[in-house]
This record gives structure tokens, C-alpha cells and sequence, in this order.
């Protein structure tokens, strides 16, 4: 008995939420697309957070019989730019990049 109406409020709320989905059009399109934006933001910091974690580790491993230091190195501009008159447009690429040397 239990089991038959876990499954009656689960349709139930399914039931409302696609009612629910089918007034709000265009609010849930908008709302939908802040969203989306805030995740790719939010994807961006975790990278950022990763990277630093993995920085931390190459020191922690091997900072005592190694000297490690985080360099840039410029490259290139892009080769593809969409604004070529952009401010910035041609500006070099620089990748972060991790010299390892032994000795401490």
C-alpha cells in the first residue's frame, strides 16, 4: 500500500511540474539562459580552483628535491579572431606553464 502512493505523489508532482512548465514559456527560457550562463561561469572558477590544486600538489610532492616555478610564455595571437579591430584582438596568447628543474 505504501508503494502505490509513493507512485501516486510522485505522478502527481511530475503532473505539476509539466502544467507548471507549459504556463511559464518564456520566463523558463529566460530563467533557463541565466542558468546556463552561471554554470559556465561557475565552470570556469572550478578550472581555476583545479589548476591551483595541482599546483599545490607539484610543490608538495616534489618541492623538496625539485625547484618548480610557474612561468608564461608568450605565443602567437589567435589565429581565428571574430573582431579583428577588437581592443585586445591581436594580443599574444600566454599559457601558464610549469618549469621542474632538480636540486632543491
Amino acid at each position: 500500500m505504501k508503494q502505490h502512493s509513493r507512485i501516486a505523489i510522485i505522478a502527481l508532482l511530475c503532473g505539476l511540474s509539466v502544467t507548471g512548465r507549459a504556463q511559464d514559456g518564456g520566463q523558463n527560457s529566460d530563467l533557463q539562459k541565466q542558468i546556463d550562463r552561471r554554470f559556465e561561469a561557475l565552470d570556469h572558477r572550478l578550472d581555476q580552483l583545479a589548476k591551483a590544486i595541482d599546483d599545490v600538489l607539484w610543490y608538495d610532492k616534489v618541492g623538496d628535491v625539485a625547484t618548480i616555478e610557474k612561468v608564461f610564455i608568450a605565443g602567437p595571437p589567435p589565429a581565428h579572431v571574430k573582431n579583428p579591430t577588437a581592443m585586445g584582438a591581436k594580443n599574444p596568447i600566454l599559457p601558464p606553464t610549469t618549469m621542474r628543474q632538480p636540486g632543491g
